[in-house]
């Protein structure tokens, strides 16, 4: 997602203008639902003891990257390195996000 956006930002931008496509159509309807379920399935095989449902998690994490994504695209962000583990920004905050999210004590 980091590359595609910042590759092709206007057509990233284009993916959020819920203005411009019908949310009811039932072809895209099932599409996205497709995509957000890999998002889910990725998040379980990932984080398979997480305290929090797979929405919940999926939710969160689409919420940080688009964010982010959004920040960088419009100018307030720029493409730095983290300063402690030195991995480039959009890395880093994958990383911290499976750090964040709470694991069950089995």
């Amino acid at each position: 997602m980091f590359d595609f956006a910042l590759q092709y930002p206007h057509r990233y931008k284009l993916l959020w203008r819920g203005d411009l496509i019908d949310l009811q159509d039932p072809d895209l309807s099932k599409l996205m639902d497709r995509i957000y379920d890999q998002l889910c399935d990725e998040i379980e095989r990932a984080m398979p003891e997480a305290e929090f449902d797979r929405d919940t998690v999926a939710i969160a994490f689409w919420s940080m990257i688009h964010g982010y994504l959004d920040m960088r695209l419009s100018g307030m962000f720029v493409p730095l390195d983290d300063k402690v583990s030195r991995k480039p920004r959009d890395e880093a905050l994958l990383d911290l996000f499976k750090m964040l999210v709470p694991r069950s004590k089995s």
